[in-house]
């Protein structure tokens, strides 16, 4: 859950590079490659939208999430490797986030997260 959570974190803002992933395109649209994963995420942003397809090399697994923003909410769905969907919504309120969804296998979770507390997770269905 913790890396579901990071991920997106990390999806809904922008892809940043560093020593061991490589990206080239344009602003809205960009490829960033792994080689030490064998991982490789294409990145489509338009308006509000983030799209990222993702490919393993090594594997032949795919998987892909869509993020919406609107103001301080984002809602992101996404499909796992194995074709599993899964969903996450965050709202952002002055230094709090707070989130909830459903992951991969169906069970719901919802939490927050903020600066003097950290985060905390509450798993439903498990």
């Amino acid at each position: 859950m913790k890396k579901l959570i990071l991920f997106l974190i990390i999806s809904a803002t922008t892809l940043t590079t560093n020593a061991n992933s490589n990206c080239f395109g344009s602003e809205n649209l960009y490829t960033c490659t792994d080689p030490k994963t064998g991982n490789s995420h294409q990145i489509s942003k338009l308006g509000n939208t983030t799209q990222v397809n993702s490919y393993n090399s090594r594997t032949g697994t795919t998987w892909s999430q869509n993020t919406q923003t609107y103001g301080n909410q984002s809602y992101t769905t996404g499909r796992d490797q194995h074709g599993n969907s899964w969903q996450h919504n965050t709202n952002q309120i002055g230094n709090s986030q707070y989130y909830n969804g459903n992951d991969s296998k169906g069970n719901s979770y919802s939490g927050n997260c903020n600066p003097y507390t950290g985060c905390s997770t509450t798993k439903f269905g498990q």
